[in-house]
């Protein structure tokens, strides 16, 4: 085989590189340069007879030799190539073959890979019928109808139902398969099948609410792995009250005037009433004197309407409307409560509005406890420090006023949560006191030209003050935890003499709410040499907390410390809680979660080591912050404790 030559010769000879330095010759002065012009001919490269330059042409024959020549170097002959042919039988076999083999691939696909190709949702059919329209409270009927369309089975069918927000089970046509009655195991549905499931209860909301009922059939169809779900909804209308609200009153009223509603309430309904309630919202200052029916505890504005049947309620109060309130409206409610949920959660079910007209008057009334005009929070063995104002704002003098001041109050076994025993009135007015129920006791101090000779005449733009002082009672007087309200109201009213005509006016009202009885007693004493360390001075310090009214939780109570070196943990006895010191802070903390009446007195014992005794120190302790929530009256008690003073 002929060898190839290398492109560079090894052979040849070798140069070196030399650099030569010539020497930098002077230049001339520049003279103009003379451009000749001369005349260029470009001849085009030879091409082969492919379009190729014939260097081109001679690589590709140089490398098609390379691939095709024998080991010789020799070219072949190609002139012994050959093609055979096929015959016609031969491409009708294989085509044959071709479509047996596309035929059972279409075969597998349509039946064993997609064997539930002809399933259509839509013939999974779920609907929900029942009443559009009810009257609160009525019992409602839902019927649940499903039905399997489909050419094959429906396995693992569950219904599941989501009931509207106000409605309560009564029974169903099949027992249900779970403890909320919401759920209902089908098993299998075959091809055609079909059923329903009747659901019965009542439905309670608001006057117009819709709800709806939601039904959902889960299930899987045969030689499917994956669930399906059908679903169908229903709604209903809450559009009639079971009680029918007529009211009639006054269309103009002054203020003191003691004004009179009467409530007509008429059953429309052949059942038992569910439970009902009828609520008056005070506008304008009302003051609800007395009703022929009995107030719910703790509410004055509400009446419980079990068992009612079809009759009359009268309410009787005084208006003390807002300076510039020309017209009032009362707004007289039902309200529904659904069996099992919380009290405080009540639909409206009725609602109707009566619209009141305030005659101007000249003679205007107040009265203030403990500072306050409106809201107060007080506890048990606190006095209330209360001042009546009553100013003549017209042109001519008022006569023969009567001032009264009322006080309704938690009772138990006719006894009032005021201590009238200890009363301080410098004007000696005249005490009188009534039974309103089992659980409130109304109280009241009147006062006349008798007992105060300027009430005899007020001339025009003067002005009576009266001051009084009344406690109320606290667990030493008798057992708190037999009270079961919390609430005290408090309002004034002048009867006086306008010419020829006699006039009431009421003054604003003050809401009291009666929290827990939580007090804190602090003492210290000091303990010389302790910790068996002579000249180490440590106090000793006691806080004592009672409660004897309601149940506590979230109890806290926080100190500043001064000038302490450490705390004993041995010196420590924590009877309930968690007690630190927070040095950060540098102050104490003890964290009680609850506080029952059954425990009334927790004592906590604490010591503090001083750095060194200083002269000008005064304080070894701020005064103890507590907060506490009251569970019955939802409110948080603050209040402070004393400080642990050094001289």
């Amino acid at each position: 085989m002929p060898v190839k030559k290398n492109r560079q010769d090894t052979n040849a000879p070798q140069f070196t590189k030399i650099d030569l330095e010539i020497p930098a010759e002077e230049k001339p002065a520049a003279e103009p340069v003379k451009i000749r012009r001369r005349k260029i001919t470009v001849e085009p490269e030879k091409k082969s007879g492919f379009g190729l330059p014939k260097k081109e042409e001679k690589k590709i024959n140089r490398e098609l030799r390379e691939i095709y020549e024998n080991d010789d170097g020799s070219m072949p002959d190609m002139s012994d190539f050959k093609t055979k042919k096929r015959g016609r039988f031969s491409a009708f076999v294989t085509l044959l073959i071709a479509c047996v083999f596309l035929g059972a691939v279409a075969w597998a696909g349509f039946f064993v890979f997609q064997p539930s190709a002809g399933f259509k949702e839509k013939d999974v059919v779920l609907s929900v019928a029942g009443e559009e329209e009810i009257v609160y409270g009525q019992e409602i009927n839902y019927r649940i109808r499903y039905r399997n369309n489909q050419g094959a089975s429906l396995a693992k069918v569950i219904l599941q139902v989501r009931y509207p927000e106000g409605f309560v089970f009564t029974d169903s046509s099949q027992a249900p398969s779970n403890e909320k009655k919401d759920e209902w195991d089908l098993g299998t549905l075959n091809k055609q099948d079909s059923g329903y499931i009747d659901i019965r209860g009542k439905l309670y909301g608001s006057l117009g609410d819709k709800q709806s009922l939601r039904a959902f059939l889960n299930y899987t169809p045969e030689n499917f792995s994956s669930e399906f779900q059908a679903v169908a909804a229903f709604n209903t209308e809450i559009k009639e009250a079971p009680l029918a609200i007529t009211v009639f009153g006054p269309t103009e009223a002054s203020a003191g005037s003691e004004v009179e509603f009467k409530i007509d309430l008429e059953n429309k309904i052949e059942t038992d009433l569910p439970a009902l309630f009828l609520a008056i919202e005070p506008v304008g200052g009302f003051n609800k004197t007395t009703s022929t029916l009995s107030s719910v505890p703790d509410d004055q504005y509400r009446w419980d309407l079990s068992g009612w049947q079809d009759g009359q309620i009268l309410v009787r109060g005084k208006f003390n409307p807002a300076i510039g309130d020309e017209n009032v409206e009362m707004v007289f409610r039902l309200l529904g409560e659904k069996p099992g949920s919380n009290a405080a959660d009540l639909y409206i079910v009725y609602a109707t509005k009566a619209l009141v007209k305030m005659l101007k008057t000249d003679l205007s009334a107040s009265v203030a406890i403990n500072g306050a005009m409106d809201n107060l929070s007080v506890q048990p063995g606190e006095n209330l420090n209360t001042s009546l104002i009553i100013k003549n704002g017209g042109q001519s003098a008022i006569k023969n006023l009567r001032v009264k001041l009322v006080y309704e109050t938690p009772s138990f076994d006719n006894k009032s949560l005021l201590d009238w025993k200890k009363i301080d009135d410098a004007n000696d007015g005249a005490i009188t006191g009534e039974q309103i129920n089992d659980q409130t006791r109304r109280g009241a101090i009147t006062w006349a030209d008798k007992q105060l000779p300027s009430l005899k005449q007020l001339d025009s733009g003067k002005e009576v003050l009266l001051d009084l002082k009344i406690p109320l009672k606290n667990a030493v007087d008798l057992d708190l935890t037999k009270f079961v309200g919390y609430s005290i109201t408090a309002m004034v009213e002048v009867k006086y003499q306008d010419g020829a005509e006699t006039k009431i006016i009421s003054g604003n009202k003050i809401n009291l709410t009666v929290n827990s009885d939580l007090w804190l007693t602090v003492s210290d004493k000091v303990v010389e040499d302790a910790q068996g360390v002579k000249g180490q001075e440590m106090h000793s310090v006691s806080w004592v907390l009672n409660n004897t009214f309601h149940d506590l939780k979230n109890i806290e109570l926080r100190a500043d410390i001064y000038n302490i070196d450490w705390l004993p943990e041995e010196a420590q006895v924590v009877p309930a809680g968690k007690f630190e010191w927070d040095k950060a802070n540098t102050e104490v903390v003890w964290k009680i979660e609850t506080i029952p009446t059954s425990v009334d007195v927790l004592a906590l014992q604490f010591g503090l080591v001083l750095k060194n005794k200083n002269s000008s120190q005064t304080n070894l302790t701020s005064k103890v912050k507590i907060t506490a929530e009251d569970t019955v009256t939802g409110q948080q008690i603050i209040l402070s404790g004393d400080e642990v003073l050094l001289n």
